[in-house]
């Protein structure tokens, strides 16, 4: 709404279960990866269809893995990610049209230095690039259920992240395209539950490692997420308290090297999330 200042305040623990096969489908490495992830974000409703927020996380990261039959080392990273930058404006309310249409231009650039973690020394959690957002969410509201569709397209721009042994690792820069299903059922005035699917398509991208100049073309495969979140107004339409799970879906990622075949690989992936949430509207 017009005027009003909201926080939104969260906390989540991720954990990524990762193995790596070689063209043969034999286990070469795998990795256990944890981590804690806090976040804010501030937004403002400077009209009642237009609103801007602001929103950064801070990640304390730990993996352990190694080759097969290699004993097993542990790196951290930890840091605060790239902020992020977001205007949403409502296109049609829901007031007076059947359906509302909200459409999100987001920023997030590259201020934070990306530089990735050794045994003995600690990396950044950083991206290492600038992303570019678009989002458009059509939504239909009932008094006791919502249910949105959700569109979204990312351009990733080019991502560098210098190694703490001298290597400098950079990815081209390519689009993620995603769609989305979310409803949120209302049982109280104070209990609602949010249940939401995403899908995202495979993407190419080039890499290069300096000063070695290994070229590789990286295959990342599809990716699923299905979220549920249950939700208590603590104080009503002021103050909002949220329990929530995700569960990430891998699609198979592939990672080819031109110059060597027998160095392709082919990445396999889990994850599961767990999170606390705080939403708060001042008045």
């Amino acid at each position: 709404m017009q005027g009003r200042f909201y926080v939104d305040a969260a906390y989540d623990y991720e954990n990524v279960n990762a193995s790596e096969l070689d063209p043969g489908r034999a286990l070469t490495s795998s990795s256990r990866s944890n981590d804690d992830i806090f976040a804010a974000s501030l937004s403002y409703g400077v009209t009642n269809d237009l609103s801007v927020s602001v929103g950064e996380a801070y990640d304390l990261e730990s993996s352990r893995g190694g080759f097969s039959g290699a004993e097993e080392l542990t790196r951290y990273d930890r840091g605060f990610e790239n902020p992020n930058f977001d205007i949403t404006y409502r296109i049609l309310r829901p007031s007076q049209y059947p359906v509302s249409l909200d459409v999100t231009a987001g920023f997030s650039p590259d201020i934070v230095n990306a530089r990735s973690s050794t045994i003995t020394e600690d990396g950044t959690v950083a991206r290492g690039g600038g992303v570019y957002d678009v989002h458009l969410a059509i939504g239909r509201q009932t008094p006791f259920v919502t249910i949105q569709g959700i569109l979204d397209a990312s351009y990733l721009g080019r991502e560098t992240v210098n190694g703490a042994d001298g290597e400098t690792s950079t990815d081209s820069a390519y689009w993620q395209e995603s769609v989305g299903l979310a409803t949120q059922s209302r049982f109280s005035d104070r209990l609602s539950l949010n249940l939401e699917a995403e899908y995202d398509f495979s993407s190419d991208f080039n890499g290069l490692v300096e000063p070695e100049d290994v070229a590789s073309v990286v295959h990342s495969g599809p990716f699923g997420q299905a979220y549920a979140r249950l939700n208590y107004h603590i104080i009503p339409d002021q103050l909002v308290g949220s329990l929530e799970y995700v569960h990430g879906f891998y699609g198979a990622s592939r990672v080819t090297f031109p110059a060597d075949a027998e160095d392709d690989s082919e990445i396999r992936r889990s994850a599961n999330t767990v999170g606390v949430r705080l939403w708060y509207a001042f008045r």
